[in-house]
């Protein structure tokens, strides 16, 4: 972990005049404070940086400037003297020392490329380290895993690895299975189900020894640690279990359903636990998670549902049974098409289940519907489940909001995604034409809008119908509904692609201001010029729909012009 105390001291010619005490927070990037709004486009860990221009002409913002980076996560404020500011202005050193929160007087000489050089290095160097940890850990833990076919030998090789004890539990906190590291023998298990179930034979060890026995949790612990768990899903929880010996610290992850129940990995920390070894847990972690669903995500329920486009509805019913697919519920299917150049190591698919797996928690926490997940030979699938009172556009809306999040969390780890959206259906039947709908958005919508990433069949089908019209309808269609705002349009701002923004967010301000990287005021004057270009009210529904169309038609007129 790279801190602003580490990092610091490489550089002589900057100083540290106040929050002394903070200089043991973490830095992951570098920001220059280059706009009034800074605050709006940090994400924490950052180095902030103050040229002096934008606060010299802004003072007003420098009142409560420190805490708010403190809230955004950020690692510390540097400010460059000799241009704008002589010294630091004394409300940033009194905020600084009153929040803890670092402050350093940087020359006027120092380049910024230089200094973000210096802490991009820095963390390069860190992740080397860390890599070559990680890469061993994954090396003997696959391998046993490899070696002996139970799901149970990755705990012994992970508490080889963590030099700590290693809990399975439930969600009552109740033991599973457990293991000390490698002397605990599973080369003999042969478990009649494909995830890690209790083993009556295997004894927990004695409670005489506090370090290696695990009592279970009191009620307000539980609590505690579920509601954690349900705010962040996927994120490590820290929580501390009183013993003979006293306090021993605990890390808990989540680590799939086990039997329809939540399991979670408990690391008591009788070695510290170092940065490294998070993400190994982590992997693990999403390890057990791809084994606990093992039972659904086969490439055979696609064989016999999906592919089988002519099986009789009872065949599939018989099969969605077999496979726990709910086929009684509303659903919308989701195919996820990865960059086809990506390495396809068994580390990088590990990383990818972990993805899926951190992607169908985020989704069912946030809106409440099941996942069912699959893997084609083509394409990740995801089947939204929903209650029959989710409505249409509320379902619609959802898997939307759902396909930017997969993109988004497969770009932390640079992987470019295509996805597909079908239509919203229960007859059983359609679970299959719901895949191929998804496929069909997908390679058409590229075609359509090569910039884009998630393609609705809905917009499709649109398409398909104008396809049919002739081309002097849809310049009918087009100049009666968008032309004034391509006409308007100009290298600041394109009104149409503002408009279609707007529409898809279903007439968001804030959500399409987010999606467009502008601020919520600039939206909203945008949406106020648009309305001054049409000839009739945007905020009535068949005028919404008399847009979309128009919005379709130009897009198709565009596509028949370059041929």
């Amino acid at each position: 972990m790279v801190t602003v105390a580490n990092f610091t001291s490489d550089l002589e010619q900057i100083r540290c005049v106040a929050g002394f005490r903070g200089t043991n927070r973490k830095i992951t990037s570098f920001s220059i404070i280059d706009t009034p709004e800074i605050l709006d486009w940090l994400h924490g860990g950052e180095f902030v940086v103050d040229s002096g221009y934008i606060t010299f002409h802004n003072p007003s913002i420098l009142k409560g400037f420190v805490a708010s980076l403190k809230e955004k996560g950020c690692a510390a404020l540097g400010v460059k003297l000799h241009r704008y500011h002589n010294e630091i202005p004394n409300i940033i050193l009194e905020d600084g020392n009153k929040l803890d929160f670092p402050i350093y007087e940087l020359p006027y000489n120092l380049y910024f490329c230089d200094f973000a050089y210096t802490i991009h290095k820095r963390m390069f160097e860190e992740q080397l380290d860390e890599m070559y940890h990680v890469s061993i850990a994954y090396k003997d833990i696959v391998d046993s895993l490899s070696k002996y076919k139970v799901p149970e030998r990755m705990l012994s090789e992970l508490s080889l690895v963590l030099k700590n004890p290693v809990f399975l539990t439930n969600s009552r906190f109740e033991l599973i299975d457990y293991s000390y590291g490698p002397n605990d023998n599973f080369s003999s298990h042969t478990p009649p189900h494909p995830i890690p179930i209790p083993n009556p034979k295997k004894s927990p060890p004695p409670k005489s020894n506090p370090q290696e026995s695990w009592t279970g949790l009191d009620e307000n612990m539980r609590q505690k640690l579920l509601k954690k768990y349900q705010q962040q899903p996927y994120q490590f929880h820290h929580f501390s279990i009183d013993g003979s010996n006293g306090e021993t610290n605990c890390t808990m992850l989540y680590s799939g359903n086990i039997d329809g129940d939540a399991a979670f990995l408990v690391i008591p920390e009788i070695n510290k636990l170092e940065d490294w070894h998070y993400k190994v847990i982590k992997d693990i972690s999403a390890l057990f998670q791809l084994t606990a669903c093992n039972k659904i995500n086969t490439q055979d329920f696609a064989a016999s549902v999906i592919m089988a486009q002519s099986n009789s509805t009872d065949t599939i019913l018989r099969y969605c049974k077999m496979y726990n697919f709910d086929y009684a519920k509303q659903r919308i299917c989701l195919a996820v098409e990865l960059n086809n150049s990506m390495s396809i190591s068994s580390t990088r698919r590990y990383i990818i289940r972990d993805i899926f797996a951190s992607i169908t928690s985020w989704i069912t926490n946030t809106y409440g519907c099941k996942v069912f997940f699959l893997k084609t030979h083509t394409h990740y699938v995801l089947y939204l489940l929903f209650s029959n009172d989710v409505s249409q556009e509320t379902a619609e809306y959802q898997a939307a909001e759902s396909a930017k999040k997969i993109h988004q969390f497969f770009g932390r780890d640079n992987i470019s995604t295509l996805i597909g959206i079908s239509l919203y259906a229960s007859d059983p039947q359609q679970i299959s034409k719901a895949f191929f709908q998804a496929i069909d958005a997908i390679n058409l919508g590229q075609k359509l809008y090569p910039a884009e990433y998630v393609f609705l069949f809905r917009t499709i089908q649109v398409y398909q119908w104008l396809s049919t019209m002739p081309q002097e309808n849809l310049m009918e269609m087009y100049m009666e509904t968008v032309e004034p705002l391509c006409r308007a349009s100009n290298a600041d701002v394109n009104y149409v692609q503002v408009l279609r923004t707007y529409i898809e967010n279903h007439y968001n301000i804030s959500k399409t201001a987010s999606d467009l990287h502008i601020h919520r005021n600039t939206m909203m004057n945008y949406m106020a010029r648009i309305q001054e270009l049409l000839p009739y009210n945007i905020g009535q529904p068949e005028n919404r729909l008399k847009l979309q169309i128009g919005i379709h038609a130009m897009y198709l007129l565009d596509k028949q012009n370059e041929s």
